[in-house]
C-alpha cells in the first residue's frame, strides 16, 4: 500500500487535497512515523508519481512517496542539521565557505519566543558579516524564528546584566509564557534563567494566601509573579534597583493582572526594603544572597517571624580538595568580628596549593559554626552521628534537620523534617546560614530567636561540584514560655520549628 509522507502541520491540507483528487484511501488510518512525521495512505496512481518513484505531486507540490512503510525515510531533520545545511549551501553559493567555519556554527542555543541567542563563540569570523542579512535569514528560516543574537558573559555591574549583541532584527524585547505566567523583557538588559524553572514551579505550588511577601531581588518578576498568580499571596513587596528590570516588572505585573497586589520598591534593597512586614522573604540572588540577609531579617514580622528562602551556590569538594576543605573547617574566625578576613593556604594530596578566603561574604564555616555542629553530633545516636561525620569515602547520608536558638548556638534535632542531605557541605552550609540568621535576629531584637531549616531544594548544578540550592529557614521569636532552663535540656521541636517542651 502506497503512502505520502508529510509533517504534522501539513496533514489537514494534504488529506483534503487527496480527497478532492479521489486519491485518499479512507478505509485506512494515518500512521505516525516519528514525533512530527506522518504517513497518509493513498490509492495507487501512476499519474502523480514522479520519475524514480520517490516523489508524489499533490496540486503541483511534491511530497515524499513510499510504497512500503518499513523503508520510510526520516524526512524531518534536526534544527541544527537544517541550519548547518542551509548555511553551507548559502556560503558556498557566495564562494565564502571554508571548512573551519563549521566549528563556529552552534549546536545549542537559548530560544525566547521568536528570538534565539547563540553563545559567545558562535559566528565570530568576519566572513559571516560579509555574507550579509541573507545568511541570517537562512538561519531564521531553518530555526523558525525572526530574530538572532549572541550572548556573552554577565556584566560585573551589580545588576547581573547580560551582554547581548543583536545579529539580526532590531527589537530585543521578547515575550514568553512560563508556567502559565506571561513574561516580557529586553534581553539586552535583563536575564531570565530557564534553569530555574523547577524553583518557579515550587513557588507556584506554595499556599501563601493571607501572606505578605518581600521579594528582595525581584528582577522582571521571575518569582514575584508566581507568588501572586499561583501562590495567591495577599501582596508582594518587590525590591529591584535595575531600572530596565523595573520597567519589565511593571509590564509583567500588568500583563498578568496582579499590579494591584504588588508594591514595587525601586532602589537598593538595603535602603528601600520595608521592615516589620513580611511573613515570607525571598532572596533569589546567586552566587550568594548573604549580603542581603540582615535586610531580610529586618523585613520579617517582629512579632510572629516568618520564612526566609535563601539562594546559594555551594561547592562540594572532591579529591584533591578534601584536604583543603578539612583545613578550612579548622580555621578560627572570631564571631565577634565577622568582617575580619582570614586567608588559608593548604597543600592537597597531589601537592597543589589551594587558597581560600573566609570572610562574611563567602559564608564558609567559622569556629562558632563548627562548635554548633559538634553540639549537634553529640545529641545523635551512633548511626546518625557516623553519617554526618562521614569523610566522603562512603557517601554522606543523613536525613533530618535541626533548630538553632539564639546567638549562643543552642541546637537540637528535628527528625520530623525529612530533608535528604546528599553532601556534607550542603549540611554545613545550612548550619552557617542558620547561625548567621539566628545571630542577626537575636542581636537586632535583643531577645533570642529560633531558626529551623524546614527545606533544602536543589535547583541545578553549574559544574560537577557547584550546586545551586535554596534553603528554607523558619524564623520565630522565642516567647517567655518557650525559654530554655539550661543548655543541657534537649527540647522537642515540631515541623514549624517551635520549641514545645523546654
Amino acid at each position: 500500500m502506497p503512502f505520502v509522507i508529510v509533517d504534522k502541520s501539513s496533514i489537514s491540507d494534504v488529506r483534503r487535497q487527496l480527497l478532492e483528487l479521489k486519491l485518499l484511501r479512507e478505509d485506512e488510518r494515518i500512521r505516525k512515523l516519528a514525533s512530527d512525521v506522518f504517513a497518509i495512505p493513498i490509492l495507487p496512481s501512476t499519474q502523480s508519481v514522479e520519475p524514480g518513484g520517490t516523489s508524489f505531486n499533490v496540486h503541483g507540490k511534491p511530497y515524499v512517496y513510499q510504497q512500503k512503510l518499513n523503508n520510510a525515510p526520516a524526512v524531518v531533520k534536526k534544527p541544527y542539521e537544517l541550519m548547518r545545511e542551509g548555511i553551507e549551501i548559502h556560503m558556498k553559493g557566495k564562494a565564502l565557505w571554508r571548512e573551519e567555519l563549521g566549528s563556529e556554527i552552534p549546536s545549542s542555543w537559548v530560544k525566547y519566543g521568536d528570538l534565539i541567542l547563540f553563545g559567545r563563540n558562535s559566528f565570530e569570523d568576519t566572513v559571516w558579516k560579509t555574507a550579509g542579512d541573507s545568511l541570517w535569514q537562512v538561519i531564521c528560516k531553518a530555526l523558525k524564528v525572526k530574530r538572532l543574537g549572541r550572548m556573552f558573559r554577565i556584566k560585573p555591574d551589580g545588576f547581573r546584566s547580560p551582554r547581548v549583541e543583536m545579529i539580526y532584527g532590531d527589537n530585543s524585547w521578547v515575550n514568553v509564557i512560563d508556567g502559565h505566567v506571561r513574561y516580557t523583557w529586553d534581553v539586552r538588559f535583563c536575564m531570565f534563567s530557564p534553569g530555574n524553572a523547577s524553583e518557579r514551579f515550587r513557588v507556584a505550588q506554595m499556599n501563601c494566601s493571607d501572606e505578605t511577601i518581600v521579594d528582595m531581588y525581584a528582577g522582571i518578576g521571575y518569582f514575584t509573579i508566581p507568588f501572586l498568580v499561583h501562590a495567591k499571596a495577599k501582596c508582594v513587596h518587590a525590591c529591584e534597583w535595575n531600572p530596565q528590570a523595573v520597567a519589565a516588572l511593571r509590564k509583567n505585573l500588568s500583563n498578568n493582572k496582579v499590579s494591584n497586589r504588588c508594591y514595587v520598591h525601586f532602589g537598593d534593597n538595603r535602603e528601600v526594603c520595608p521592615q516589620n512586614i513580611a511573613d515570607r522573604v525571598y532572596l533569589g540572588l546567586i552566587p550568594t544572597c548573604q549580603p542581603g540577609i540582615e535586610t531580610a531579617c529586618k523585613a520579617l514580622n517582629f512579632c510572629s517571624g516568618g520564612v526566609l528562602h535563601l539562594h546559594e551556590n555551594v561547592c562540594s569538594w572532591k579529591k584533591p580538595c578534601n584536604a583543603a576543605y578539612s583545613a578550612l573547617e579548622s580555621c578560627v574566625v572570631s564571631p565577634e568580628s565577622p568582617s575580619q578576613s582570614l586567608n588559608v593556604s593548604v597543600s592537597t594530596d597531589n601537592g597543589a596549593l589551594v587558597r581560600f578566603k573566609n570572610d562574611s561574604k563567602e559564608g564558609l564555616q567559622c569556629q562558632a559554626c563548627q562548635e554548633i555542629e559538634m553540639k549537634f553530633l553529640s545529641q545523635l545516636d551512633d548511626i546518625k552521628s557516623a553519617a554526618i561525620r562521614c569523610d566522603g569515602k562512603c557517601g554522606f547520608n543523613y536525613v533530618g534537620s535541626f533548630t538553632l536558638r539564639g546567638s549562643e548556638g543552642i541546637i537540637c534535632e528535628c527528625p520530623s523534617l525529612e530533608i535528604i542531605w546528599r553532601r556534607k557541605e550542603w549540611f554545613c552550609h545550612a548550619i552557617h546560614l542558620s547561625h548567621t540568621v539566628c545571630s542577626i535576629l537575636s542581636s537586632y531584637h535583643k531577645n533570642p530567636w529560633m531558626v529551623s531549616v524546614t527545606g533544602m531544594h536543589h535547583v541545578k548544578s553549574y559544574a560537577p561540584h557547584i550546586d545551586h540550592l535554596v534553603y528554607d529557614l523558619k524564623c520565630s521569636p522565642v516567647k517567655p514560655s518557650m525559654e530554655l532552663k539550661g543548655v543541657d535540656i534537649d527540647p522537642i521541636v515540631d515541623i514549624e520549628g517551635a520549641i514545645l517542651n523546654p
